[in-house]
């Protein structure tokens, strides 16, 4: 049997464009893993819930910090979390408010039952 004139070069161009498509698909995982960060050998991960636990918050919170960009370790279609990493992410994120002093000349204020001079 012999092949109908053209298939060859429908078969080489398809596989050229699989080959095309697989080598864009390699590049854009390989991006996506060398953003996420690398745990340590013999590091222990926490999930989502184990986080929220950690850090008493809710799910949906830790949902939020994700989106906000709280570092994450993608571990098949689920992530994990770093409780080091994602402590220091949270108190970089936090802002202290400032020591409050009584200004000068301010008026003091007694209790009740205290009596006034």
């Amino acid at each position: 049997m012999t092949p109908r004139s053209g298939t060859i070069g429908i078969n080489t161009d398809l596989a050229t464009v699989l080959d095309t498509i697989a080598d864009m698909v390699a590049d854009r995982v390989a991006a996506r893993i060398g953003a996420a960060p690398t745990p340590s050998p013999g590091q222990r991960l926490a999930t989502k819930s184990e986080l929220a636990r950690e850090l008493s918050c809710s799910t949906a919170t830790v949902d939020r910090m994700v989106r906000e960009g709280m570092p994450f370790v993608a571990v098949g279609r689920t992530r994990r979390f770093d409780l080091a990493d994602c402590r220091a992410w949270c108190e970089a994120r936090t802002e202290r408010a400032p020591q409050r002093t009584a200004p000068q000349g301010a008026v003091r204020l007694l209790s009740r039952g205290a009596q006034s001079r």
